[in-house]
């Protein structure tokens, strides 16, 4: 038995001078570190750009309600109409009334065009000439309205008919079938999602910094969306002195909608950090750590350490457990394995 056992340490003996050797650059990480951005991080709340509620531009009874609260609609499907039978018949009474003017109109033009002849011959006053004249401008100018009128009761029609101006989200309807409504009443509230932003405050000591910030950084979740799309007011608030700064957010930010809270961190100063790969760190419970690969012919050695910010390209920042130059296993289920065979 004791031949047995003296043959198995051997073996784990062998199996981790394999693996020393057998460690290739792929499979270990340096211990570095880089210069980081230090940064101040406020509250915001994600807002929509487009958020808008739509009036009534005509007076009548609401017909139709095509969407409710909460509905997606795209953008020019129709939200509601309004009963469009007086609308209808202004449409026919203007267009009747254009119809006039014009024969009226055609009746005037000849006619000054008659008289004009007659004049050019001496065989009518000049008199007659500035008569038909005027009916004529008279008629033109009748005419004029008539058309006008059409072209208001057309448009009247039109506003019968409310459709959605963006795509987006309902979010309040504010009228019922059967209602009527007056000019510039509300009938809908939405916003889109395709658009997003983040609004903030930012004390007075930061505003150098911010208005010098090439990109900003929006944090939720665990994510780090990146933006240069920065806007800060030009005046603070008379009660809390704060300017009020807005962040763009890029499209496809699926994971955010209008009313979450999340940060907004602004660079100020860098920084020398250690960091590493994030993939190369390991959760156990409520311990965190790495497996570092020492220089001799030892196995890997699980050592605890505590993590900072998160960095760009997947890495993290390591604030204690770790120094300069040492060397980590990249995969730490890899360096697990070897860990454990070793002990047997």
């Amino acid at each position: 038995m004791s031949k047995f056992n003296s043959l198995n340490t051997l073996g784990g003996v062998l199996a981790a001078c394999a693996w020393v050797w057998s460690a290739g650059a792929e499979e270990r990480y340096e211990v570095r570190e880089i210069e980081v951005a230090y940064e101040r991080v406020f509250d915001g709340v994600v807002e929509s750009v487009k958020q808008s509620t739509v009036s009534a531009q005509t007076s009548g009874r609401v017909e139709e309600i095509s969407f409710d609260v909460n509905d997606v609609v795209p953008k020019g499907n129709i939200l509601l109409r309004i009963d469009d039978t007086e609308h209808q018949a202004r449409v026919r009474q203007a267009d009747a009334d254009v119809r006039e003017t014009n024969a009226r109109l055609k009746e005037a033009s000849d006619d000054f065009e008659r008289i004009k002849n007659l004049v050019s011959r001496q065989l009518a006053s000049q008199a007659d000439l500035d008569r038909t004249r005027a009916q004529f401008n008279a008629s033109q100018a009748r005419h004029d309205q008539a058309q006008a009128r059409l072209t208001e009761a057309k448009q009247q029609l039109k506003y019968t008919v409310v459709s959605a101006p963006y795509g987006g989200v309902v979010v309040e309807r504010h009228v019922q079938v059967g209602e009527s409504v007056q000019i510039g009443q509300p009938l809908m509230t939405g916003f889109s999602l395709d658009e997003l932003r983040v609004e903030t405050t930012i004390p007075q000591d930061m505003i150098a910094a911010a208005r010098s910030a090439a990109r900003v950084q929006v944090l939720h979740d665990g994510q780090r969306i990146d933006s240069d799309k920065i806007t800060i007011f030009p005046f603070a608030d008379a009660a809390s002195h704060g300017f009020r700064v807005r962040v763009g957010l890029p499209g496809g930010s699926k994971s955010l909608a209008p009313g979450m809270f999340v940060k907004v961190a602004f660079p100020v100063a860098t920084q020398m950090r250690l960091v590493v790969p994030r993939a190369a760190v390991v959760q156990r419970d409520e311990v965190t750590g790495v497996y570092v690969l020492p220089r001799d012919s030892a196995a890997p050695a699980f050592r605890y350490v505590r993590l900072g910010r998160p960095q760009a390209e997947d890495m993290v920042e390591i604030l204690a457990g770790l120094q300069a130059g040492e060397s980590i296993a990249v995969d730490p289920q890899w360096a697990a394995t070897v860990s454990r065979e070793s002990r047997q």
